[in-house]
């Protein structure tokens, strides 16, 4: 499953909806700045053009947190924020790059499904620095 960095699901839609299920999640070695979560989903996405990504993570049954990373490896990864991000994360997206989004979950949430939102909009002149 898409628990492992190099197992991230694709999402090859520039606004659509995905579902991942945190049951049996863990965390990798090598995994950045996950230190209070217990596991982890993975996904990537292609910016169809520059401009602004906004990820929303929605989960009714317990806390959901989200960040974004730019790297081709897991131990190459840089993050967009320094921490991870409860519910919405919104940056800029240079067009042809691929992002990874990190769902992550704690302890007590290692089971049930945790769906996410993916959308985004388009700005000129984007480029890869965080939106503030």
């Amino acid at each position: 499953i898409n628990d492992l960095f190099h197992n991230a699901i694709n999402i090859a839609s520039a606004i659509t909806s995905v579902s991942g299920d945190m049951y049996g999640s863990g965390l990798e070695v090598q995994e950045p700045l996950a230190t209070s979560f217990t596991g982890s989903l993975w996904y990537s996405w292609t910016a169809p053009s520059s401009g602004v990504l906004q990820v929303t993570c929605t989960a009714t049954s317990f806390p959901c947190h989200i960040d974004t990373f730019m790297g081709s490896g897991i131990d190459m990864l840089r993050a967009f924020q320094k921490m991870p991000t409860l519910k919405k994360v919104q940056f800029r997206v240079v067009g042809g790059v691929t992002y990874f989004i990190r769902v992550l979950a704690t302890y007590y949430a290692n089971s049930g499904t945790l769906p996410f939102a993916l959308a985004t909009s388009f700005a000129p002149n984007a480029n890869s620095s965080p939106v503030q």
